[in-house]
């Protein structure tokens, strides 16, 4: 009966003028037995079988998957037309990138069953809010005191068309609007114009970029010379699949092309996709480079194309749901303006696969806050180390906000994410989640004393350790590397990879992130935000506070100078950032310090052995301020032996090689408490003494002309510093 009721409600509904311009949302809560009561004749009605125009995302039973839970991202840059989300734990990050694949005149029906209703979860909560407030949207609830079907049949009678899509109409190189036909001829001005200008192509979803480059490249094989040679174009993304919609286009563009492997072929040349490591570790010569979705891949890699390829299109959506979208636009745009100062830009505003205001869209980007916009802050001087105390009485009160507040006060989380969102280059909805629901976070906020009070620091910290209740068999298993528990990133590392098998028996504060609103960096603010983080932990009872991150020298000269030491430094670079993570501690009690110091000493000790091996390649700029940051007590004196061979080496007496590992004693200590300056200095003698690099490379990388001159080198640095 519900199905025939259900069939008879598709007929009216999709005749509606908006169904076909607009892309909906259906909120089905209840069990799922009878959300597949509604879904089942309405995907019979529209005839979508389970296949790509049908996908099918979450842990449910009834509504089996079709998408990998954890590959939800190899769908973007493709096309469906409906989406069943049903998923118990409500993978924002997947239904934000999901909802991105479905074309204008689709549906995505989200199915909330009564155990997530009963959580009490404070972004479900925010999320069905914002879905009830817009009545383009259909939100039917089980055991509402209304029929599900009447409810639904009112809500589809009463809404009005009030977004357009425009009509597709195609110019004579295939471009659907005005802005997408600028941004082709963009791309072919890389080709025909000067060499190191690349173009950097962003918009939103559905803007048609990937269309853009398949339409450019068709252009640019079409329209080629006599006299030219065949051209060769490369393209690479983080994966082939999410270029389904640039081949797509390149089979209409290019309809006499043969497709053979990764190579579509053409008389006037070639079009061939690459992996991003292939395309770096083998530089081939390309008549032009594409890379699509260039968010989602590391900026270490991106900087790397520009040292290989003087062509380049960068193409990518600059969202945090699509990749390290925040890292693409701060800190990719530093490297091209360093490296590229010419580099060209361009933005697609209008979309092409739905319409303008759609509501989907809008409910994307007010669940996950994509478009939270930092507010202008009148800056208000200077901070320096000696006045931080009278600036905080002065200018800056400080915050432990409470998070149930938090999300009642939309203001206020926007301004508190968007400012956290600086902080990091890899930003997804995933983080507001976490920052709502999950019960062991902490938030302090730093606000300005005028009357508008705006927020200018942000400490997201976590609660960890003792309090968290484990038992002696839970942690036999983390050191087994049998379990890992979520929030207990600090206590598990400690234990896992330091060997400190009491680190369950502490409290850890663990600083998350901790961001400044750019207007206001570099005036002492982070230090400032820091001290009142550390004192809040002490006030709590915390034995540590502490933090990974991506490391970097800046980056650790912030936290060693803030009282912190480094107990860990991982040996594989991370995927993002292209950096090896540090995890530093700070203690708050005597008791604390002595663990701290056992740690610390632990991790020094290790750490010059590992210079010549699992360190070697790390940048020596980090090396040096690790090892100028390293305890003196581990550093003995030098013999008078090692002196004497340190002197004879200066004067020319003796070889490097007699006396280097004398050499090595006297720079360790040399480099105990050295200032950034002398670090910057001596970068050749950490390569070539502690890190082992070879006389070559050593010369190659500090501009060397050979062995003579890099020992010269060596003599005249200890000669000046030996006293």
């Amino acid at each position: 009966m519900v199905s025939q009721q259900m069939s008879a409600w598709c007929d009216d509904f999709f005749k509606l003028p908006w169904v076909s311009n607009e892309r909906r949302l259906m909120v089905l809560a209840g069990d799922e037995l009878w959300a597949k009561s509604f879904i089942t004749p309405i995907c019979s009605f529209l005839q979508i079988k389970a296949d790509s125009a049908l996908l099918v995302y979450g842990d449910s039973q009834v509504f089996p998957a079709n998408v990998s839970y954890q590959r939800f991202h190899d769908h973007l840059g493709t096309e469906s037309r409906t989406i069943v989300f049903a998923d118990s734990q409500f993978n924002i990050d997947a239904f934000a990138a999901l909802s991105g694949t479905i074309k204008a005149g689709g549906l995505m029906f989200v199915v909330i069953s009564p155990a997530q209703q009963d959580a009490k979860s404070l972004f479900l909560q925010r999320f069905l809010h914002f879905v009830s407030l817009d009545s383009r949207h259909i939100y039917l609830k089980q055991h509402s005191e209304n029929d599900p079907l009447n409810q639904a049949l009112n809500l589809s009678e009463n809404h009005h068309l009030d977004s357009k899509l425009t009509a597709l109409s195609h110019d004579e190189n295939g471009s659907i609007t005005q802005e997408q036909s600028c941004a082709v001829q963009a791309i072919v001005n890389v080709y025909r114009g000067h060499r190191k200008r690349p173009l950097v192509l962003t918009a939103d979803r559905g803007r048609g970029k990937s269309s853009a480059l398949a339409i450019a490249c068709a252009q640019l094989l079409l329209t080629k010379g006599d006299n030219q040679e065949n051209l060769h174009i490369g393209i690479t993304a983080p994966d082939k699949q999410s270029l389904s919609v640039f081949y797509a286009q390149l089979q209409r563009s290019l309809p006499a092309s043969q497709v053979v492997q990764n190579r579509v072929i053409h008389e006037h040349g070639q079009i061939e996709f690459f992996a991003i490591d292939d395309v770096i570790q083998t530089p081939r010569q390309l008549s032009l480079l594409l890379v699509d979705e260039a968010a989602a891949i590391p900026v270490y890699l991106l900087s790397a194309l520009l040292g290989h390829y003087h062509r380049l299109v960068f193409s990518s959506t600059v969202h945090g749901y699509e990749g390290a979208g925040r890292g693409f636009t701060l800190k990719f745009t530093k490297e091209l303006a360093t490296k590229t100062p010419q580099w060209q830009k361009y933005h697609i505003n209008d979309p092409i696969r739905w319409g303008n205001n759609d509501p989907l869209e809008a409910l994307v980007f007010k669940v996950g806050l994509l478009n939270a916009q930092l507010t202008e802050i009148e800056p208000l001087g200077k901070t320096n180390d000696s006045a931080q105390s009278d600036s905080a009485d002065s200018s800056y009160h400080f915050q432990q906000i409470d998070i149930a507040q938090l999300a009642a006060d939309e203001a206020l989380l926007a301004q508190v994410f968007s400012v956290l969102v600086t902080a990091h280059y890899q930003t997804k909805p995933s983080d507001l989640k976490l920052l709502l629901d999950n019960p062991s976070v902490r938030l302090i906020i730093m606000r300005t004393k005028a009357a508008s009070s705006q927020v200018v620091g942000v400490a997201l910290l976590l609660k960890e350790g003792k309090s968290a209740g484990l038992t002696a068999k839970d942690v036999l298993a983390i050191k087994q590397g049998k379990r890992r528990f979520k929030s207990q990133f600090l206590p598990q590392a400690l234990l896992s990879q330091c060997g400190y098998g009491n680190a369950f028996n502490f409290d850890y504060l663990r600083v998350m992130r901790i961001a400044i609103h750019p207007q206001m960096q570099q005036q002492g603010l982070g230090a400032l935000l820091m001290s009142q983080v550390k004192a809040y932990a002490h006030k709590q009872g915390y034995d540590f506070v502490g933090a990974s991150f991506a490391a970097n020298a800046d980056l650790l000269s912030f936290w060693l100078q803030q009282g912190f030491h480094m107990v860990k430094l991982g040996f594989s670079k991370d995927k993002a950032s292209g950096e090896h993570s540090a995890l530093v501690l700070n203690a708050t009690d005597h008791k604390a310090k002595s663990v701290l110091n056992t740690l610390a000493s632990q991790f020094y000790l290790s750490f010059y052995h590992l210079l010549v091996d699992e360190y070697q390649l790390v940048d020596s700029a980090l090396i040096a301020m690790i090892l100028a940051s390293c305890p003196k007590e581990l550093n003995a004196k030098l013999s008078e032996h090692d002196s004497e061979s340190v002197k004879d080496f200066c004067q020319g007496y003796r070889q490097y090689s007699h006396c280097v590992y004398s050499l090595y004693l006297w720079f360790k200590q040399h480099l105990l408490g050295a200032s950034k300056a002398q670090q910057a200095e001596c970068l050749f003698l950490v390569a070539r003494l502690m890190q082992k690099h070879t006389i070559a490379d050593t010369c190659k990388k500090h501009h060397l002309s050979g062995k003579k001159a890099l020992n010269q080198a060596i003599q005249q640095y200890i000669a000046k510093y030996l006293d």
